[in-house]
């Protein structure tokens, strides 16, 4: 998250690509334009200080108003709209958009800096000792590295996993009503490849697979376990969040048999107690030691890499 100020390099490429930098009022300039020729210069640039461009270029921006400060600061301090919430996330959140090509720690740290160009040596360094200590040991999936895997579970959780995890205990340490689950229906294909249990795959549960959007471009088509083994977590998906919709808990219509799903309590940790996801193995779950340890140390950087 960029400042107005820190943000104008964005808008000022922009105007140059599109030739809208000659005209005396720019903005007015970029909104004549014909949609087809603006989007062909709507391309993502490094942002300052990295070598490649981002996988997300924009983001929301720090102006004093609609968004007053960075969203970690803001949970922190409770500065947000008290409503029941559910926060959650895979097991492999980062396989989608982790290079598979990584070759060394330096590349894992260049793909991570491009992203969050304000991390320093010394934080690269402490992600490097929690993520890439075994690379070595680690099996290359097919048409990877063996750094991919380790890559993507660094980017995974700094971007996904332990951001949500703090807005869980955020809203929890407000006594707000708090679910935190962690989705991990194993499919063989995509355990085969490497993908795992990858980036927003529990739509296919939450909406049933025949009612998910995708191309040949944008999105993967369903895994072919929920048309088969993995059928029966459908129902136990869409009966928490048809009842969270209904009545701001997901218990109260939950699917008959389907385990109670606990609210996360106080504190970071406090419990720290999540829904568990797995076809036939649904239950309630702690963080583990060692996760709890990195996104502490994510969480406490946050601010600091503009998150």
């Amino acid at each position: 998250m960029y400042t107005v100020d820190e943000a104008q390099f964005a808008y000022d490429n922009l105007v140059d690509r599109t030739g809208c930098n000659t005209a005396k009022d720019t903005l007015a300039c970029l909104r004549n334009l014909d949609a087809d020729a603006l989007q062909r210069q709507n391309i993502a640039t490094s942002l300052p200080g990295a070598q490649e461009p981002p996988l997300y270029f924009y983001a929301p921006v720090i102006d004093g108003d609609l968004v007053p400060d960075y969203t970690y600061r803001m949970f922190e301090e409770g500065r947000f709209i008290p409503v029941p919430v559910i926060f959650g996330d895979v097991t492999n959140e980062g396989t989608v958009f982790t290079p598979m090509n990584l070759t060394s720690i330096t590349d894992v740290n260049n793909f991570l800096r491009d992203q969050f160009p304000a991390l320093t040596p010394r934080q690269l360094s402490r992600i490097d000792q929690y993520y890439l200590q075994n690379v070595n040991s680690t099996q290359p999936y097919l048409n990877s590295t063996r750094y991919w895997r380790p890559a993507s579970d660094a980017y995974g959780e700094l971007r996904y996993n332990c951001p949500g995890m703090a807005m869980s205990a955020a809203y929890a340490n407000a006594d707000i009503p708090s679910w935190n689950y962690h989705y991990s229906v194993l499919d063989p294909e995509d355990e085969a490849s490497g993908d795992g249990v990858y980036h927003v795959v529990e739509l296919n549960a939450i909406w049933g697979p025949d009612n998910v959007w995708y191309s040949e471009d944008v999105g993967s088509p369903p895994p072919a376990s929920y048309y088969t083994s993995n059928a029966p977590i459908i129902p136990v998906m869409q009966g928490y969040w048809a009842s969270f919709i209904r009545s701001f808990d997901p218990n109260t219509f939950r699917y008959p048999g389907s385990p109670r799903w606990e609210t996360w309590e106080g504190g970071r940790w406090g419990g720290g107690q999540r829904l568990f996801i797995r076809t036939g193995e649904t239950r309630m779950e702690s963080v583990p030691a060692d996760q709890r340890e990195r996104c502490d140390y994510l969480i406490s950087i946050g601010v600091e890499i503009l998150q």
